[in-house]
């Protein structure tokens, strides 16, 4: 008790900088952090669509169940559906989507921090429309050297079409017109927006559902604390 009111080491135990800082540890970043924030949904993914782990398509006609199998392994399935878990898991919802390009089937998993959904049906989440917009950066030559400039992506997916702004320069405080800007638009005839919404854990009302870690975020960084300072003690005294 004297030591740690009075701020002395004992000799021979050495102090290494930083360690009497007066920043609380919830706001220093972890020196050896364990990463459960991760390693948690990484493993609930695992075990339901790991390697020999994933479901398997079973239909009463074979030649029907024959098709399913083909297409999974055409569109590489069940990896898709491990990348849509991770990230579902992770925030809590997820957006999957599908389409054809030159008659090949292609499963789209689109991360849920860039989309927008717009729902007909609010409580079955069914996509009406459904927005993906993100900026990106490119290193650009100029007679000076090289300068990063930032673009937007943007896609607009509905019932009829599919639209895409692929790289739009960001304005300073300013909506692009997208009006004018370069765009690719394909008339799909699904006849319905090919966006499935997924909540991980549903919650009414709510566009996002629970993440994986929902309620234990203090005991995840207690435990960061907790092994960073015994790390940093272990170092520097023994």
């Amino acid at each position: 008790d004297t030591i740690a009111r009075e701020g002395v080491l004992p000799p021979g135990f050495e102090m290494q900088e930083g360690m009497m800082s007066t920043t609380p540890l919830r706001f220093r970043k972890p020196c050896a952090p364990v990463a459960l924030g991760r390693v948690i949904p990484l493993k609930f993914s695992a075990m339901l669509f790991g390697s020999k782990k994933h479901p398997k398509i079973a239909c009463d006609d074979p030649l029907t169940e024959d098709w399913l199998t083909g297409w999974a392994e055409t569109t590489r399935l069940w990896s898709k559906m491990k990348q849509a878990r991770n990230l579902g898991g992770a925030m809590g919802a997820v957006g999957l989507g599908y389409k054809f390009v030159v008659g090949k089937p292609i499963v789209e998993i689109h991360d849920p921090r860039w989309c927008t959904p717009t729902f007909t049906d609010r409580s079955e989440l069914i996509v009406e429309r459904f927005e993906k917009r993100y900026q990106f950066s490119e290193q650009i030559r100029t007679p000076d050297g090289y300068e990063t400039i930032w673009f937007w992506y943007r896609r607009v997916l509905d019932a009829d079409y599919d639209v895409i702004w692929p790289k739009v320069r960001v304005q300073e405080g300013e909506e692009p017109n997208w009006l004018t800007e370069r765009y690719e638009a394909v008339k799909h005839g699904y006849g319905h927006c090919p966006i499935v919404w997924v909540q991980n854990t549903e919650v009414d009302e709510a566009i996002d559902g629970s993440e994986d870690l929902c309620g234990a975020w203090p005991l995840v960084e207690s435990v960061d604390m907790l092994n960073s300072q015994a790390r940093k003690a272990a170092i520097a005294n023994c």
